[in-house]
């Protein structure tokens, strides 16, 4: 076919190409609806991942750091009451925290050169402990059965059990912790034993340092003392050995006087008397009466405290606590226990330095559903074009140039992914606000992540712009590039 040439051809403007771009798409409304919800849909998934990854990432990590505050307080009291237990012993030496490592030195009487040892032999020990977590289920059930790490570490301090050991490694092709039987053999026999006789030393300096503490305190408790003069059980602590730097001591002594309150309130219920009587208040049979029901039915109204309040002042050998304390801690109590139940593990603290928080599972759900929503729009953009062959023609013969039916085109996918693309960031920051607000209700935080989730809006939104046009640009091509003729022989 010869090839046909016009001359002096006018260009016409981008205003021209997005005005019959608007004109095409209200011309086919329900096709370019379609279009738009397919684009607005993809747009809204990944605005709702991208929010929803932000928010509650953001919302754990707050919840689990009010836990941690609380369980430290608890540690604390616990440590000045008790010595610390073996494993609590070891993990701190192998975190390697300067205040608890001067407090071990002190109670153990280390040497420098016996600290550095400790923390060389923890090391040792944490790096079997991470080989044996590293088997799969098959090979720790062989080669470790119900054991943890530190129970195998002591199973295999005998040289029978040692041998047995490595060989079912050698039968199941694992190679051996620490990566040779020598390293193995030298944890077993001298390191983890001259490590044990540090950690016994440290526990015991730990519980006469406890010891010298009740006996500078009169002999009182010391979650009574602590409760009543905090500076004086500071001081004797600080005298004994503790790090006291780091202990609030008048939080310590609210969170103890709020922990006796809630033992004598779980004691009480054993009274036959007050029991019976909360049976009655809350209609239900006395076995039925625990503590979890009579903190949710203290927190319910200030006046059931006083009720109870009132029944433990009139029962003997029973002391009132006070309607305020009461209300207090059980609103205290099912606050925690609810936040327990929405983060009851660690969250991953290492996602806050990830893209928008998500994992490697997340972007490629992502990934997945844009190249859908891709092939979804493109072939709507096809089956746009190949309608519209005769009006392609029509355009040409006037003068119309390639260029021209390509950016008309671009222009009509790019106004349908910038509609799409609104609607869709809004209905996915939305939806990601509502799951939220279902799944974590007061507890939400937004406050400090407004400007990360409208970015990731704004990123939304961007993304389904370039995903209409890249989608647009194949069809484009192909109806800029049709001859007039041919495009005229298309019914």
């Amino acid at each position: 076919m010869k090839e046909i040439v016009a001359k002096n051809q006018v260009e016409l403007g981008s205003a021209r190409c997005i005005q019959l771009a608007l004109s095409g798409i209200m011309f086919r409304l329900f096709r370019s609806s379609i279009t738009i919800v397919i684009l607005g849909l993809a747009v809204a998934f990944l605005a709702h991942m991208l929010a929803y990854s932000v928010i509650s990432g953001t919302t754990e990590r707050a919840i689990w750091a009010e836990l941690e505050a609380e369980r430290s307080l608890g540690v604390r009291l616990r440590r000045l009451e008790s010595p610390d237990a073996f494993a609590s012993l070891l993990l701190q030496f192998q975190k390697q925290d300067a205040h608890r490592l001067a407090e071990y030195s002190r109670w153990g009487a280390l040497s420098a050169s016996e600290m550095e040892q400790t923390l060389r032999r923890a090391a040792l020990v944490a790096d079997f402990e991470r080989a044996v977590q590293n088997f799969t289920n098959r090979q720790r059930a062989i080669l470790a059965g119900d054991r943890n790490a530190i129970e195998l570490l002591e199973y295999i301090v005998s040289p029978e059990a040692l041998n047995a050991f490595l060989e079912r490694c050698r039968q199941i092709e694992v190679r051996s912790p620490l990566g040779s039987r020598e390293a193995l053999e030298t944890l077993v026999t001298v390191e983890w034993p001259a490590l044990q006789e540090v950690l016994h030393r440290v526990r015991e300096g730990h519980r006469r340092a406890v010891a010298q503490l009740e006996r500078e305190l009169e002999g009182q408790r010391i979650s009574d003392a602590l409760i009543q003069t905090p500076e004086e059980v500071k001081g004797a602590a600080e005298a004994v050995g503790f790090y006291t730097a780091a202990y609030d001591f008048d939080r310590l002594a609210a969170f103890a006087r709020d922990a006796r309150h809630q033992r004598r309130v779980e004691e009480s219920i054993g009274s036959l008397r007050i029991r019976q009587s909360l049976a009655g208040r809350l209609n239900v049979p006395p076995v039925e009466i625990h503590s979890l029901r009579v903190m949710e039915w203290i927190a319910e109204n200030k006046d059931h405290a006083a009720e109870l309040d009132q029944l433990l002042g009139e029962t003997e050998g029973v002391e009132a606590i006070g309607a305020d304390n009461l209300y207090r801690v059980a609103t205290h109590f099912l606050k925690f226990r609810r936040l327990q139940s929405l983060v009851p593990i660690a969250p991953d603290l290492d996602a806050e330095d990830r893209f928008f928080g998500l994992d490697q599972s997340g972007r490629w759900l992502i990934l997945l559903a844009f190249l859908v929503c891709v092939i979804g729009v493109a072939n709507a953009m096809l089956m746009s074009v190949t309608e519209r062959f005769t009006e392609i023609a029509t355009m040409k013969c006037l003068g119309a140039m390639d260029k021209f039916i390509m950016m008309m085109f671009v222009f009509e996918a790019a106004i349908q992914g910038l509609v799409g693309g609104i609607f869709g960031a809004l209905f996915g920051v939305f939806l990601a606000w509502v799951r939220g607000v279902s799944e974590f209700g007061g507890t939400l935080v937004l406050a400090g992540v407004f400007g990360t989730v409208l970015l990731s809006a704004l990123l939304a939104l961007t993304v389904g712009i370039l995903l209409a046009v890249l989608a647009a640009v194949g069809p484009s091509f192909a109806a800029a590039r049709l001859a007039p003729m041919e495009a005229m022989r298309v019914e």
